[in-house]
């Protein structure tokens, strides 16, 4: 099967992309399919490192799934040094009767509101209430071109990324987008938008609980230093994370390294990076603070 449509009209500024091409197709959604990105290069999903999640909090709504995937055509010889990479599949999802049920709740919230006794600034917020939910519902019902902002934010995070060669993220390879097609994926909005992201795949793997058990406190104090150490090189370069969690973290063991890998939302941080760090509050939102394994008292190691 070959999908020709771009992505131009989904892409912010400065995001090129072009046609892919699905063969070989996985019996199980996306898994096994052959991806054909920019300059030919074609990368074939072979494992999936996540499972399918699901976002049903805004429209449009999306899956995404992370996949392991190996280079099976190369004709300008431009990935000699990178075989392997990651690719971040990101698509549109239907609505589920819960998440409809909210925005109609929040639309009839402000139908019953509006008043005949209600001056024209508060009937025209009341109205453009209701029309802002009208158009969610249209979002969230029926295919659309642009993909949410957190797969746009993803794609430039990344490039700004690979651009400032930031040594504790993946950065981008490529990105290619095209119309969902029926059959992957049962809760998939046929003819919404489907994008790949191609990026480079980072050392070490995910960092769990029980890996982080079963350290001693000294070896989970080396681990919250690499995390900080990979944060504050984020906040220079002007990402703060909305998002953080030790799923969103790689460890490398050998070098003691630790890589974030989700960029999906984020503030920009111009200024004073230092006082977007506290090591209290950071590690504990990052999952690493130390009270909580001591707590579970299976503590192996004393200071």
């Amino acid at each position: 099967m070959v999908i020709t449509n771009s992505l131009h009209d989904l892409s912010p500024p400065g995001i090129c992309a072009d046609s892919f091409q699905i063969s070989d197709r996985g019996e199980v959604g996306f898994l096994g399919i052959a991806v054909r990105f920019r300059h030919g290069s074609c990368w074939k999903l072979n494992r999936a490192v996540s499972e399918v999640k699901y976002q049903h909090g805004e429209p449009p709504y999306e899956a995404r799934q992370v996949f392991e995937a190996v280079c099976v055509e190369d004709p300008k010889g431009l990935h000699n040094n990178a075989q392997e990479a990651m690719v971040k599949v990101k698509y549109q999802v239907k609505a589920t009767t819960e998440s409809l049920a909210v925005i109609d709740e929040h639309q009839s919230y402000y139908c019953e509101q509006l008043s005949e006794d209600d001056t024209a600034e508060t009937h025209q917020c009341m109205h453009d209430s209701i029309q802002y939910f009208e158009a969610l519902r249209c979002i969230a019902t029926n295919p659309v071109e642009k993909p949410h902002e957190y797969t746009l934010n993803e794609v430039q995070a990344l490039r700004k990324l690979g651009d400032k060669q930031c040594t504790h993220t993946p950065h981008l390879l490529g990105v290619v987008g095209d119309w969902l097609p029926s059959g992957l994926d049962e809760q998939g909005m046929e003819n919404g938008f489907v994008v790949f992201i191609l990026m480079t795949k980072v050392s070490g793997e995910p960092l769990t609980y029980e890996k982080m058990q079963s350290k001693t406190c000294k070896e989970r104090d080396i681990v919250r230093a690499a995390l900080k150490k990979a944060a504050m090189a984020l906040l220079k370069l002007g990402f703060s994370l909305h998002d953080r969690g030790m799923r969103n973290i790689m460890w490398d063991e050998e070098n003691k390294k630790c890589c974030i890998v989700d960029f999906e939302n984020y503030v920009d941080v111009k200024k004073n990076v230092e006082e977007w760090w506290d090591d209290d509050n950071d590690y504990r939102r990052w999952e690493l603070d130390e009270p909580r394994y001591i707590a579970r008292g299976r503590v192996r190691g004393r200071r």
